[in-house]
């Protein structure tokens, strides 16, 4: 019959016959034991070939191992506990066949040429799907598999402090958000509303000017070149300058407080009431003012129209009044003098009494 293959079993030795496994004493039967046959035992990764037959089925003593050792292009292959594997880029791109590739979603120009994939091969239908308005992405601290994260409406993905990523509503964005501008302008919001702070002796802001929806504090001078707009509480430690126009809105139960001085180069619109502290309690060393009428007759009122932009306006000259009511003129920023109007009108009140009483002792001589 000559020298057969009698393949390959799990195991040849066992405790089956003549100390053969069970599968070994099959094979020997249906294909038969004949010297110089050999067999395959995947237990010991090992050839056996029979050496005699000095019954049937033979005897395990009969069997000689075969000591042997495998070629193989170590470039490619590698044994791995006694398992040849393919190596990781073990295959040359010219042992790949061109037949191998599609040359549509994968292409190989040249037998030499490397495999790479093709410009636009790769088709929406060739991704898997997920659902609508997700992005899939590893959300966890460590490495692991993707998921999908469903966003929302008015809604980021992102991670607040100590958490994973996930979908952050913008309102918790703004909420927890902090600003710090080029130009040493530094916003921080809180639990109470905003606060501004300032790296420099002033804070200027000036785009359009400044609106305040929520509380505004200031703990330095504030200049705004454009419009300043401010409706509910707000506290300005320093000077407030404001060289557009100022709307200050009263609402109850919230107050504009300006401890330092304000200027308004453009116009100043209050939809309130414009209170001056005028309480006996503060105030000391009281006297009525003395010759009201000669004083007045020193201030005289003028039309005039405005050198820095040709307006025609109508009012006092600061000089003149300095004379007579000193307190009653200040000196403002651009080094000019300005006259605060309501203090002229205690004045004005003595001239009134001054003239009463002239007139009734007029009266009284007739």
């Amino acid at each position: 019959m000559g020298i057969q293959n009698l393949g390959k079993v799990n195991a040849l030795f066992g405790s089956s016959t003549n100390g053969f496994s069970v599968e070994a004493i099959n094979t020997f039967n249906s294909k038969g034991a004949s010297v110089g046959d050999f067999i395959f035992s995947n237990n010991d990764k090992s050839f056996y070939t029979l050496s005699g037959v000095s019954s049937f089925p033979p005897l395990s003593a009969d069997f000689i191992k075969y000591d042997f050792t495998f070629l193989i292009n170590t470039n490619t292959f590698e044994f791995v506990s006694n398992l040849l594997n393919l190596k990781t880029e073990g295959v040359p791109s010219q042992a790949l066949s061109l037949a191998a590739f599609d040359q549509v979603t994968i292409e190989k120009s040249s037998i030499n040429a490397p495999v790479s994939l093709k410009n636009g091969g790769v088709q929406n239908i060739h991704l898997a799907q997920v659902p609508a308005n997700s992005v899939k992405l590893n959300n966890s601290n460590a490495t692991a598999t993707l998921n999908n994260i469903s966003v929302g409406e008015n809604q980021a993905v992102g991670r607040m402090t100590s958490s994973v990523l996930s979908a952050i509503p913008f309102s918790a964005i703004v909420s927890n958000a902090n600003f710090v501008g080029t130009n040493g302008i530094t916003i921080q919001r809180g639990l109470t509303g905003i606060a501004i702070g300032m790296d420099s002796t002033r804070m200027q802001y000036t785009p359009t000017g400044i609106l305040a929806e929520v509380d505004l504090t200031a703990l330095q001078d504030l200049v705004t070149l454009g419009n300043f707009s401010v409706g509910l509480d707000s506290s300005f430690t320093g000077d407030v300058q404001v060289l557009g126009n100022s709307i200050l809105n009263s609402i109850v139960g919230t107050a504009l407080n300006v401890t330092g001085n304000g200027l308004i180069t453009g116009d100043l619109f209050v939809g309130g009431t414009i209170v001056n502290p005028s309480d006996i309690e503060v105030k000391t060393n009281l006297k009525i003012i003395n010759s009201p009428l000669d004083k007045l007759a020193k201030i005289r009122g003028y039309n005039y129209t405005l050198t820095e932009n040709n307006k025609d306006d109508t009012g006092l000259i600061a000089q003149e009044v300095e004379q007579v009511i000193p307190c009653a003129v200040m000196d403002i920023p651009n080094s000019s003098k300005g006259v605060a109007y309501l203090k002229i009108i205690p004045l004005l009140v003595e001239c009134i009494h001054e003239l009463r009483k002239e007139i009734n002792e007029l009266r009284s001589n007739s």
